[in-house]
């Protein structure tokens, strides 16, 4: 057995049970900030672990921009600290109230969600009154097709209307790639490069116009080492599995250097 796993008091832990290895998610921690090539270049995400301890641990390591997927998560992450929240989901509804909510309790914090729709930014304006200002990241559909608006030319007006609606702060771009989990490294560094090809002239149509793109938010684990060896100002790598990681990601893409973290105990 790996000695990195030897639980020495089972006989106390009732089961089945969730096991953390604090010693190994730093490791983790420690390896994201070297494949990155700073912590400043990472915005993980929470949805795997969505605990303070571990947000808290990045938080050590220097990662001061954290991304989410839900309201709670954006709270937990300004609870422990965090400077930098991005929840990367549309707000819609009541959410709309419940992020300017937040932003209000957590002035230290600075908060950002994604939008993909003139809908969903026209409901997100009505709520943004005397609310601290937030960031708006341009959701892109670089071929997932789950959330975002499709790369190219379209996408520029949107943008272009997000940088005029008072309250918000046009930061950037949103591009997550859950399609691509190719198994060798120079595959996915090669579709990520080709998605790429729209989204930076998307930057360029919008930098032309007068519109900063000072971020682009990309990536997942799979991926995280592809958008970590682009030379892209701004560019900010956000994987979330790795926290905890797996057997199935510690197989496919060994070339991270990741241990899995978490153990399931049972009894039979």
């Amino acid at each position: 057995m790996n000695p990195n796993y030897l639980l020495r008091n089972a006989e106390q832990v009732n089961s089945p049970a969730l096991l953390f290895y604090r010693k190994l998610i730093q490791q983790n921690i420690q390896r994201a900030v070297e494949v990155a090539g700073s912590a400043h270049r990472l915005r993980p995400h929470v949805k795997t672990h969505k605990t303070r301890e571990i947000a808290r641990m990045w938080l050590s390591a220097g990662v001061t921009k954290h991304k989410c997927a839900t309201i709670a998560e954006a709270e937990m992450l300004a609870m422990c600290g965090a400077a930098d929240v991005l929840i990367a989901y549309p707000m819609v509804g009541p959410n709309c109230a419940r992020l300017v909510a937040l932003a209000r309790k957590y002035r230290e914090t600075r908060f950002g969600l994604t939008i993909d729709h003139p809908k969903s930014l026209q409901m997100m304006a009505t709520v943004l009154k005397d609310a601290p200002l937030i960031d708006a990241y341009l959701d892109v559909d670089c071929g997932m097709h789950r959330t975002g608006i499709a790369a190219g030319a379209g996408a520029v007006p949107l943008a272009r209307q997000i940088a005029t609606t008072g309250g918000l702060h046009f930061a950037g771009f949103h591009v997550y790639d859950g399609h691509n989990h190719q198994e060798k490294l120079a595959e996915r560094k090669e579709a990520v490069e080709s998605l790429f090809v729209s989204v930076r002239e998307m930057r360029t149509a919008l930098e032309s116009a007068g519109v900063a793109v000072q971020r682009i938010v990309a990536g997942g684990t799979p991926t995280f080492m592809a958008h970590a060896l682009q030379n892209i100002p701004g560019l900010e790598c956000s994987p979330g599995t790795l926290s905890l990681h797996d057997y199935n990601y510690g197989t496919r893409y060994p070339e991270l250097g990741i241990e899995p973290a978490a153990l399931l105990l049972t009894r039979v």
